[in-house]
């Protein structure tokens, strides 16, 4: 299966009931997690918690 350009994409989201708008926004957030920039990790569920996370064995 050869991947979707960007426009291909929204346009499939868009077939699918999504808004323009939403699907833009989709496609934007998708191309950020495929690139890397944010998906570093962070404290930030320890800190709200209280305590650090657990695994799903725990």
């Amino acid at each position: 299966m050869l991947p979707l350009t960007r426009d291909e994409y929204v346009s499939s989201l868009a077939r699918q009931g999504l808004s323009r708008h939403d699907a833009e926004d989709i496609a934007a957030m998708s191309a950020l997690m495929e690139s890397g920039p944010i998906a570093g990790t962070t404290d930030e569920l320890a800190s709200v918690r209280g305590r650090a996370p657990r695994t799903f064995e725990e």
